[in-house]
Parts: C-alpha cells; sequence; structure tokens
C-alpha cells in the first residue's frame, strides 16, 4: 500500500514538473516574440525617426538659404536708398521737388531723374514729423550723396543710409569700439558692417572676441593684491578664563557703596541711588539754605580779618 502511495506521488510529481516546463518554454517563447516584435517597432521608428531629422534639416538648410536670400536682396535693394530728416511739405510733389533741390545742392550733376521715388516713414502727412525714404537710381549716386553729405550746414536736415534693424544695432555697437580705438590714437573709419582700423577690417564678432580675450589675458597677468598691515595683525584672542576675583562697579555708579562692595538688598540700592541723587541735583530749599549758610560764613571770616 505504501508503495503505490510513492508511485502515484512520483507520477504527480512528474506531471507538475511537466506541465511547469511547458509553462515555462510557452512564457519564454511569447515573451522572445513580444521582444522581437517590440525590437522591430524601434527599429522601425527609429529609421522613421532618422528621416524625420533629415527632412528637418533639410528644411532647415532651405530656410537658412531663403533668409540669405532674401537679407541680401533686401539689402541691394536699402543699397540705393537714403533716409532724410527734417524735410515737412504739404504734399508728395513739394517734398520731392524739396528733395532734388537738397541733392543737386550736394552734386550739381544730380538731377529729378535721379530719384526714383520717395516715400514717408512713420505716422501722419507729408507736413508731419518723420524721415522720408528716398528710392535713389543707383547704389553709386547714394555712395556719392553720402560722400558729400558734410556739406549740409543746415541742423534741422540730415541723411543717412537705409539699414536694417539688424544693421543699425550693428552699427551702434561698431561705434563703441571705433571712439575707444580713436582714443588709443588708431586711424579708424566705418565700411559698411564692418570697422576698419588701421587697414584692417574687423567684424563685430571678431572685435568682441578679441576684447574678451584681452579681458581674459589682463585678469591672468594682474599681480596679485598685497595684504596690508592689517590684514598681517593677528586678531587678540581674549582671555576665555574667568577671573577669581569679584567685578566690582565703578565708584560713581549706584550700584556701589563706599567700600566698592555690591550691594545685597534692594533697599541698599535704592537708598544709595537716592542719595547720589540728591548730591548730583539738591532740592532749591537745600541750595537756599546752603547759601546761607556760605554767606554768613564768609561774613563771619570777613569781620574777624583786622584791617591793614
Amino acid at each position: 500500500m505504501g508503495s503505490n502511495n510513492e508511485e502515484l506521488l512520483k507520477s504527480i510529481e512528474n506531471m507538475m514538473n511537466t506541465k511547469l516546463d511547458d509553462m515555462e518554454k510557452n512564457i519564454n517563447k511569447n515573451t522572445d516574440t513580444q521582444i522581437g516584435n517590440l525590437s522591430n517597432q524601434i527599429a522601425h521608428l527609429s529609421k522613421e525617426n532618422e528621416a524625420t531629422k533629415e527632412k528637418v534639416n533639410t528644411h532647415e538648410t532651405r530656410i537658412e538659404s531663403l533668409e540669405k536670400q532674401n537679407k541680401s536682396k533686401e539689402s541691394m535693394e536699402r543699397n540705393g536708398n537714403i533716409i532724410m530728416y527734417g524735410i515737412k511739405e504739404e504734399n508728395y510733389g513739394n517734398a520731392r521737388s524739396k528733395v532734388v533741390e537738397i541733392l543737386k545742392f550736394l552734386d550739381p550733376e544730380i538731377n529729378r531723374f535721379c530719384v526714383k521715388g520717395m516715400f514717408k516713414l512713420g505716422k501722419g502727412g507729408w507736413n508731419a514729423e518723420g524721415p522720408i525714404k528716398v528710392i535713389l537710381i543707383s547704389p553709386m549716386v547714394k555712395n556719392d550723396i553720402m560722400r558729400l553729405k558734410h556739406k549740409l550746414k543746415v541742423s534741422e536736415i540730415r541723411i543717412t543710409e537705409d539699414l536694417s534693424p539688424e544693421a543699425r544695432e550693428t552699427r551702434k555697437s561698431l561705434a563703441q569700439y571705433s571712439l575707444a580705438e580713436k582714443d588709443k590714437g588708431n586711424k579708424v573709419f566705418m565700411r559698411g558692417e564692418t570697422l576698419v582700423i588701421n587697414g584692417k577690417a574687423w567684424t563685430l564678432e571678431q572685435l568682441e572676441e578679441t576684447s574678451n580675450a584681452m579681458l581674459v589675458d589682463s585678469l591672468a597677468q594682474a599681480p596679485p593684491i598685497p595684504p596690508t598691515s592689517k590684514d598681517n595683525e593677528k586678531p587678540k584672542v581674549g582671555n576665555l578664563k574667568r577671573s577669581n576675583k569679584e567685578i566690582s562697579p565703578p565708584l560713581h555708579s549706584p550700584l556701589a557703596n563706599k567700600k566698592n562692595k555690591l550691594f545685597t538688598t534692594p533697599n541698599q540700592l535704592n537708598n544709595q541711588i537716592q542719595l547720589n541723587l540728591q548730591q548730583m541735583w539738591p532740592k532749591e530749599g537745600e541750595n537756599s539754605i546752603t547759601q546761607n549758610k556760605t554767606n554768613q560764613t564768609n561774613s563771619n571770616i570777613t569781620n574777624n580779618v583786622n584791617p591793614v
């Protein structure tokens, strides 16, 4: 009977082990299948991501190219323009005649055909405050005007180049470097968006990099700050040990009696305070009595002294 039970238990154990092995194989198989599917999906997504990156890079390159073309076109268009300040007329015709008159004063060879068109900048009409953009027939005419604009003696009328907002900011920054270099005695002038220093053209980026590098070098080569006499003095450290002697208050302190001992009761302290106050500020009656006694004493002394 016992052997039959052992055989039954053993067969059950074998059957359970077989089922567990089958389950483990199925789980591993399903896991491998799922991992394989996920790997394929990840690889597919990676390819799509790479393709998307390539498209984005292509679009960015194209956008940069279009922006450069647009800036180049805008720069070429602005290169033949000037901005005039201080001209206020009733209408376009009068303003155009005034502009041609001023430009002809600068260069007699300029005529009305050199001005292709113009329009008012800012709010308001032609008689309002605001500059006028003048479109010339060629950059050569514009360069001649900019070269001769110093002949204008009227302070209200000014002529500048037609610059983009970015170019204006660059010119402002270059102007600061120009002043600094002129203070050093260098020959400086501005050419487009570059600064020519002693015959060499510098862009704003080059000037900024050079300035930063010079600043770092100057800081690195600067000598250390020598310590002062106060820095060399060692701080005085007080004696932290408590003295065995009894600390007495000053003689004039109301906290001390004649023997320089501390009062032990509030009554003693109060009496001494009252006494000190009376000595410092005597009452009016006491002052008169003291003064009378002093006068009487002085008179007695005088009477007792025999005349010479």
